[in-house]
């Protein structure tokens, strides 16, 4: 959700949070009284873009209507990443540690802040807070330095710890409906067809995928191919048409996308290279869930073997997605080996290479979680009212291929013992691979 880093951004990036605008403004006109903020709902929404807007609107030179002009010299250093009074610290996986605590938050509040300037500090994940870090922090969260706000975002408040949560002000984002999602995004992109955005927009799963599908400058050329993919689950999908729609995915196409615009200054920027990658990866949602489709269709009408090729094109593809994820890393990393020594380049080779794994894991992850959902919606839609939309239609079709006997089999397999077992198993692609065969077993 970070394409739209200009007066767009307030439109777009809001994304059905419109109601937000008015908290913003009362930050930024120093009417809250509020010092911390704790933005909790679904992932992918919005929470991170609007705690951004807060950050810029509350430190803008030439405001408009206590919003940010995006124009001035703070919002420059700011949508930049150059804020001296902007701290964003992202926890995607794994405990806050302690000393990151003392030492990126603490120790800067003891600083003092000009007072036309608000120093803010947005920390996302929150729920990764342990006791230790948790209880470092609340002191700083009790008493804090004039001029501080903290927003703290999570996609799981019941996760936060109670003495973090009762000393915030809630902010609650729930997902905008589907008809909010298509007029985003059809303003996003107005030449993608009707149906190819009922596609898209139902298949995202989310608003911000939505936005970063619409926004993908070949989503008009994947949504004509969607269109195609539509059209032959009534006359016949076969393994060349799934093989298709995961070289659209994860192809080198995807993978230039990634990494063509990424920032070209001669400073290290590896936490924005994989938020890049990561974007471009949720952009890719509502493919994922076709490709999930397509296998389920060639699970009843292809032969064992064409299914199993497909299923393993699928693993292949991700692995190789990914290595050249891990080398472009590398490549970017060793290019600061004149300005750093040969310990930091490794301390950042390695860690780049553990960011690598991790999304890596999450991709297959995603791909086992849109299974069991599109299981399960499968099986309670054959007992529904025939669907209107593209997607319904596509959901309907594949499902009559499957008896009621078939889908909850699977789906007991599934909660049964394969998602535990990927969640916890390193090797992700072999359980993915055995999870995929054993549907059309059931």
């Amino acid at each position: 959700m970070s394409g739209f880093l200009s007066e767009s951004f307030i439109e777009f990036g809001l994304c059905g949070h419109v109601d937000k605008l008015e908290l913003i403004k009362s930050v930024a006109m120093r009417r809250n009284a509020s010092h911390s903020f704790l933005f909790h709902g679904p992932k992918n929404i919005g929470k991170s873009t609007c705690a951004k807007l807060l950050a810029l609107s509350a430190n803008c030179l030439a405001a408009r209507d206590n919003l940010a002009c995006f124009k001035c010299e703070n919002c420059l250093k700011i949508l930049k990443g150059r804020f001296e009074y902007l701290t964003a610290l992202n926890y995607k996986f794994g405990e806050i540690p302690i000393d990151d605590i003392r030492e990126r938050i603490i120790s800067p509040c003891m600083l003092k802040v000009p007072n036309s300037m608000k120093s803010v500090y947005i920390i996302n994940d929150a729920r990764f807070f342990n006791s230790e870090s948790a209880n470092c922090f609340l002191k700083t969260l009790e008493e804090p330095t004039a001029n501080v706000i903290f927003i703290l975002i999570t996609s799981s408040i019941d996760s936060m710890l109670p003495t973090i949560r009762s000393r915030c002000q809630l902010v609650r984002f729930d997902e905008p409906d589907l008809n909010e999602t298509v007029k985003y995004a059809r303003k996003i992109c107005p030449e993608i067809s009707d149906a190819g955005l009922d596609i898209i927009a139902g298949a995202a799963g989310s608003i911000g995928a939505a936005v970063a599908a619409a926004s993908d400058k070949n989503i008009v050329r994947d949504s004509e191919a969607l269109i195609a993919f539509a059209s032959k689950i009534s006359s016949g999908l076969n393994a060349f048409d799934a093989a298709s729609l995961i070289e659209r995915a994860y192809g080198d196409d995807a993978l230039k996308t990634a990494l063509e615009d990424f920032c070209s200054e001669n400073i290290l920027q590896l936490e924005e290279l994989f938020d890049k990658i990561e974007h471009v990866c949720l952009s890719k949602q509502y493919l994922r869930l076709m490709i999930v489709y397509s296998l389920l269709y060639l699970a009843k009408k292809a032969s064992r073997r064409d299914y199993q090729a497909v299923c393993h094109e699928l693993s292949h593809r991700i692995d190789l997605f990914f290595q050249s994820m891990e080398a472009f890393a590398a490549d970017y990393i060793s290019g600061f080996k004149n300005t750093m020594t040969a310990a930091q380049i490794k301390e950042l080779t390695e860690k780049s290479k553990r960011e690598t794994a991790r999304n890596k894991r999450d991709e297959f992850l995603k791909i086992v979680s849109l299974t069991l959902g599109a299981l399960e919606k499968m099986y309670v839609q054959k007992a529904a009212a025939p669907k209107t939309g593209a997607l319904g239609q596509i959901r309907e079709k594949i499902a009559a291929l499957h008896t009621y006997a078939s889908l909850d089999g699977a789906i007991k397999t599934m909660t049964a013992g394969h998602y535990r077992d990927v969640a916890a198993n390193i090797n992700v692609e072999l359980y993915l691979e055995r999870y995929l065969m054993s549907i059309i077993e059931k």
